[in-house]
């Protein structure tokens, strides 16, 4: 059976503790605080190793877990937190599944936006499904706002640990991104900034131009894979080129009778031109 105290640690924080913070978070978020540790490896919590089909179940765990609980512990302890501060932190009003280092702000009461990437990963999931179900929002900052919409559909519908890397990406690509938030007045999460009509037709027209002088057969793949570049870079969140390019891969896309990427949807040009900017 796992010891019931870190090795490393100075011993105060018992892991039967831990067992019930864990308890306690996952009735609260359910499997979106589980998932993100479970590795799928199932062993013997008195062993440590694969059960035998003779063995019984009773002690089968999730290795992930298992190992999780232990550093939740261990950082617990070297953090000094108290049984009092572990409540404080329980009844903390937490947004969204805590991190370790959250969790440990919680206790301590500490106030300020978490800068952890997985917290904020969580906080833009529940700020943008508010923002998609037209409910108030209260996002920290604008920057984190277009780091989860250049991510998509895929920001709401992705746990951290498949999106961790593209996550980070556009973090890092939009840390200075202080654009206001748009309203929400159509489907489009993210409408194009507020232009003229004359402006929209103008921009419409170019674009239209420029696509029918790429237009090629179905089967020459290498003519599109500029247009195919910039979509991976916008929904990885570090495309710089601008409304424009993305406007231009997606219409010469579509101009060859291919599926549009997802990443460019939002930049079709409409046939109403005042469409992207009602």
């Amino acid at each position: 059976m796992h010891p019931d105290l870190i090795l490393n640690a100075a011993g105060s924080i018992p892991l039967r503790w831990v067992d019930e913070i864990f308890r306690r978070l996952s009735g609260r978020f359910g499997a979106q605080f589980t998932e993100k540790f479970r590795s799928g490896i199932i062993v013997d919590q008195r062993t440590g190793k694969a059960p035998n089909p003779s063995d019984s179940m009773d002690f089968a765990v999730d290795s992930g877990l298992e190992e999780a609980k232990k550093v939740w512990a261990e950082e617990l302890d070297l953090a000094q937190i108290t049984p009092d501060q572990i409540k404080r932190g329980l009844l903390a009003r937490h947004q969204y599944p805590p991190s370790c280092d959250e969790f440990i702000r919680g206790c301590k009461g500490t106030d300020g936006a978490s800068q952890d990437p997985e917290a904020l990963f969580y906080r833009a999931q529940a700020e943008m499904g508010k923002r998609r179900a037209r409910q108030a929002q209260n996002w920290p900052s604008s920057s984190l706002f277009w780091a989860a919409a250049s991510l998509g559909n895929d920001l709401l519908h992705s746990d951290y640990r498949s999106m961790r890397g593209r996550w980070i990406a556009a973090l890092d690509s939009n840390q200075h991104h202080v654009g206001d938030i748009p309203d929400v007045s159509d489907d489009v999460a993210l409408p194009a900034p507020k232009m003229t009509r004359e402006e929209a037709e103008v921009q419409i027209a170019q674009v239209k131009r420029a696509t029918r002088s790429m237009t090629f057969p179905n089967d020459n793949k290498r003519r599109l894979e500029w247009a195919y570049a910039i979509a991976d870079e916008t929904a990885r969140g570090v495309y710089k080129g601008g409304m424009h390019g993305k406007r231009m891969a997606a219409e010469a896309i579509r101009e060859s009778r291919k599926p549009v990427p997802e990443s460019l949807v939002p930049f079709l040009t409409k046939i109403n031109p005042m469409e992207d900017v009602a």
